[in-house]
């Protein structure tokens, strides 16, 4: 009877025992698994940004926080501020995709556009895209003859001024001058040359002043009539612009939607 009671008694001392080993070595493991991923995340920041943003969009930031609650939250926000810099421009991009709605035709290339349908999406921006080019041509040609009629006027103003007799009494002066001159005076040469420098403007004058005011008034009235063409063709050329635009679009059209076609076709 000794013996039987000795037994169970051995039995749970090594159960007990058993226990001891098993327990510590499962805390061992646990520990080390736990204590493993967070040495990883926190002690070694870099690392578990790299893993949490790669495998869990920024859980290995939230983790980090355990032994560098700053960094790892610093980590989070910059990755945050990334994303919305990219949504940000993909924002603006997109949003302009939208407002052109229909004129996003004009992604269209020009050999596409030149054989287009007159009517369909792509012919009516090709028909834009000519309006605005003509629109040019000849904003740039009125520039020009702008500039050309305040030359022909301005030369007009001053041929208008000459008095013919006053032209001809001072031809007789400066005959008279020149014949009065001393050859023999140290400054003949220098005032002969002058006033037969003058003498031959005063004697062009009177010869041409009245042809070529004709010449000149009749090549502004020609000037101005071409000006009332242009622009009357410039006028055109904007309405024909803005037709095909509203013809085109199936949206409002802005001024960004319009900055954003023209830019699309080149035009900017």
């Amino acid at each position: 009877m000794k013996m039987a009671k000795h037994y169970p008694g051995l039995g749970g001392v090594a159960l007990a025992a058993g226990l001891l080993l098993v327990f510590p070595l499962l805390d061992s493991a646990t520990s080390l698994d736990t204590g493993g991923t967070v040495h990883a995340k926190a002690g070694d920041n870099g690392h578990g940004n790299g893993n949490g943003n790669g495998n869990g969009n920024g859980n290995g930031n939230g983790n980090g926080r355990s032994a560098d609650g700053g960094h790892g939250h610093a980590g989070r926000q910059h990755s945050s501020e990334h994303l919305g810099r990219g949504k940000s421009s993909g924002y603006h991009h997109g949003s302009l995709t939208s407002a052109l709605g229909s004129l996003n035709a004009g992604h269209a290339s020009a050999n596409a556009r030149l054989h287009a349908n007159p009517d369909s999406r792509v012919g009516l921006i090709a028909r834009y895209e000519q309006a605005v080019l003509a629109g040019r041509e000849l904003s740039g040609e009125l520039a020009a003859i702008d500039t050309q009629l305040a030359e022909l006027s301005s030369r007009r103003e001053q041929l208008r001024a000459v008095d013919p007799e006053d032209v001809d009494q001072r031809i007789i002066e400066l005959q008279a001058e020149i014949a009065a001159l001393d050859p023999n005076s140290p400054g003949y040469q220098q005032d002969f040359d002058a006033l037969n420098r003058e003498l031959d403007e005063q004697l062009d004058a009177a010869l041409y002043t009245k042809s070529d005011l004709k010449t000149l008034e009749g090549q502004i009235v020609e000037l101005e009539a071409r000006h009332a063409e242009v622009e009357q063709s410039l006028e055109y050329a904007e309405q024909a612009e803005a037709d095909a635009l509203d013809a085109a679009a199936n949206k409002p059209v802005t001024d960004k939607v319009v900055s954003g076609l023209k830019a699309l076709l080149g035009l900017e």
